[in-house]
């Protein structure tokens, strides 16, 4: 049976030296590497050829093409060490519940509350709560261009803080549940700032429309 990829075994790319081909991947082979440091990576044939992957990441720690984020927090997030390099830099982290995995610094370096799946799966049991419905709605309105009235919020630079932005459970804390009696709604006391909690508090719906931002009249 003729192999659907071209065999590299033992071919030298850099520092990289191809040592198994492990699958194919939407037409991109992917091969296993040996790199001149120790360290094993997983590469497309492509970046290999190409140059853009030149080793499992030392070469760029090398050169001072990124920061050693070893040591470092973010959110639950404690960085424990480089891992590698496949056109992404791979750090081996450890989350607070004590789950370690692989994760690509993109997905963590400029968020605050960021997680394992573990944990940012973990239900709050409020999904259905009217203090959930306006959180959720406030993130359409500040993030989706397609929703009802973005224009007002998101399409004029209105946003969410990062406490609020993944995290109901900070944002009820903050918040505290809608009180009893009537439709409260989540109100900016500046209408022109940002959803914080230093700018937010719980207003009844006839409350709020004497505060929304005057409209155009049509003529």
């Amino acid at each position: 049976m003729k192999k659907k990829y071209k065999d590299i075994a033992g071919k030298r790319f850099k520092k990289l030296v191809a040592i198994k081909y492990i699958e194919t991947i939407k037409g991109n082979a992917i091969w296993l590497c040996q790199c001149d440091c120790g360290n094993t990576t997983k590469t497309k044939t492509v970046y290999l050829n190409n140059g853009d992957t030149k080793s499992c990441g030392c070469l760029n720690k090398d050169k001072g093409f990124y920061t050693d984020l070893t040591g470092d927090r973010y959110g639950k997030i404690t960085v424990l060490s480089f891992s590698h390099r496949d056109n992404y830099s791979y750090w081996n982290c450890r989350c607070d519940c004590g789950r370690e995995m692989k994760m690509i610094s993109n997905n963590f370096i400029r968020r605050k509350n960021v997680a394992c799946r573990n944990c940012t799966n973990v239900t709050h049991n409020m999904s259905k709560s009217k203090e959930y419905k306006s959180y959720t709605h406030m993130k359409e309105r500040c993030y989706k261009p397609n929703t009802k009235g973005y224009e007002n919020y998101g399409g004029r630079g209105i946003k969410i803080c990062d406490r609020w932005l993944d995290s109901f459970e900070f944002f009820l804390a903050d918040m505290g549940k809608k009180p009893q009696g009537g439709v409260w709604t989540i109100e900016r006391v500046n209408n022109n700032g940002n959803y914080e909690p230093s700018n937010c508090i719980w207003l009844p719906l006839e409350e709020q429309a004497k505060n929304r931002r005057p409209q155009k009249v049509l003529r």
